[in-house]
Parts: C-alpha cells; sequence; structure tokens
C-alpha cells in the first residue's frame, strides 16, 4: 500500500531516496528522528499571549529561541473505517520546558489531497 504522500506528490519517484523512504508512512513503516531547530521566532506579544492556549492543546506554544533540540515521530493512524491518517507528533525541548506541536494528516479521496 502506498503512502498519503505517495498518492499526493505528483513526482514523488524523483524525491532523494531518503527522501522518499522518509515519507514512506503506512500501517508496517513509521519514521522517529532528532534535530536541532536554529531558530523558533516571530510573533507579537498579543499572539504569544494567544498562543500560550496552544500548550492545552499540543498545537502551539508561545516559547522563542535558538538551536532548540526536537524530536519527532510520524506513524499511521486509524481515524475511521475510511481513513488513515498520518500523526506528526514533534517535542521540542526549551531550558525547563517540553512544548509540542501535534498534528494529523489525512487523505481525503475525493480531492485527491492531504487535509
Amino acid at each position: 500500500m502506498s503512502s498519503i504522500y505517495e498518492k499526493t506528490i505528483i513526482n514523488y519517484h524523483l524525491l532523494h531516496p531518503k527522501l522518499q523512504k522518509r515519507y514512506q508512512l503506512d500501517e508496517s513503516h513509521t519514521f522517529s528522528g532528532t534535530g536541532t531547530m536554529s531558530e523558533i521566532s516571530g510573533g507579537s506579544f498579543l499572539v504569544r499571549m494567544l498562543l500560550k492556549l496552544g500548550v492545552f492543546f499540543r498545537c502551539f506554544f508561545s516559547e522563542r529561541g535558538k538551536d532548540i533540540p526536537f524530536t519527532i515521530q510520524n506513524r499511521t493512524c486509524l481515524m475511521n473505517r475510511d481513513h488513515i491518517g498520518i500523526e506528526w507528533n514533534r517535542t521540542f525541548y526549551f531550558k525547563g520546558n517540553k512544548r509540542f506541536f501535534d498534528a494529523i494528516m489525512v487523505y481525503d479521496k475525493k480531492e485527491d489531497r492531504i487535509l
């Protein structure tokens, strides 16, 4: 079975083999990695105050900084009988705080796109 990315990226076969492997996420493949975000910046004071609420939903955070270590885990999940999703779970390690930026991507067969 092909991944949702193989279905929607028109020139998937032209991607570097390591990128193809990276996005080959289906029931039998997962991805885990680590890295360092060179910079997380931006947002006015008001926007950053709103982003503080996102911490409760694991989707936004107000912390900013440079050279922030992170981990990422991608795996498939069954959304319902008809839809398989890909979980993107990213954890950023700020001094004294772990912050999360999670998402689920689902393939929409009717529109041939990822939601």
